[in-house]
């Protein structure tokens, strides 16, 4: 098992999601450079990255709703003492340009099938430390791969495989990434942070893809066959 697709991007990853088609998938990547938002698409059949324009204001907080077919939707709320609510942008996502703004209650964002119905997104199960599973986790790990885990553990069980991301202490805090068979042979295992923790959910299985970032700056693609 090895990684089939693997970016490097200029800035932090803040946030990706999907849209498209069954057939022709992509994945939108929000980035942080220097506190400047840079936008791009990778498109998961030919694996090519892209930069596209990016129509956000510093002024306005952008936050992602959902997709359907090329169209990203994002609501839009006005910064101050009292934010006010500025409706849902519907952003051409091919090109960055904005199409349409709507009412925060418009019905037009469900005309289009929405990406979170037509593709299989998992997202992980977290236990921190203090909860009473993580106990369960910690001694399959030092029992099975002679590791001691702590902190917390996301888990995933997708296509046969077990997934997990975990904390180890070796000299400072990192945050490695396993991929198993249901025998528990280790597949495929990588490092995904050391130093700072990166928190909830450091991995998604999109469709039949294990998709994780790497140092907060690199997306890093397997093939979950």
């Amino acid at each position: 098992m090895k990684p089939i697709f693997k970016h490097l991007f200029p800035g932090i990853i803040q946030h990706i999601s999907y849209f498209g088609s069954k057939n022709n998938p992509f994945i939108w990547v929000d980035i942080s450079e220097n506190s400047v938002k840079r936008w791009f698409v990778v498109h998961l059949k030919t694996k090519h990255c892209s930069e596209i324009a990016n129509p956000f204001e510093s002024s306005l907080i952008y936050s992602w709703i959902d997709a359907a077919e090329h169209y990203g939707f994002f609501s839009i709320i006005e910064q101050g003492k009292n934010p006010i609510s500025q409706g849902v942008l519907k952003i051409d996502l091919k090109t960055g340009t904005v199409f349409e703004k709507m009412d925060i209650f418009s019905n037009k964002l469900y005309t289009n099938q929405l990406a979170s119905q037509i593709f299989t997104i998992n997202t992980p199960s977290h236990y921190s430390s203090l909860e009473v599973y993580f106990k369960d986790f910690k001694e399959f790990f030092d029992k099975k791969f002679n590791q001691q885990i702590d902190k917390a553990i996301d888990y995933l069980e997708a296509d046969n495989k077990l997934i997990f991301s975990y904390y180890l202490y070796e000299n400072t805090w990192v945050n490695k990434l396993k991929v198993c068979n249901l025998s528990f042979h280790t597949l495929f295992e990588d490092q995904i942070e050391s130093n700072e923790l990166m928190g909830h959910h450091t991995f998604q299985v999109f469709e039949n893809l294990i998709i994780y970032t790497k140092n907060k700056n690199e997306l890093i693609i397997l093939d979950n066959e």
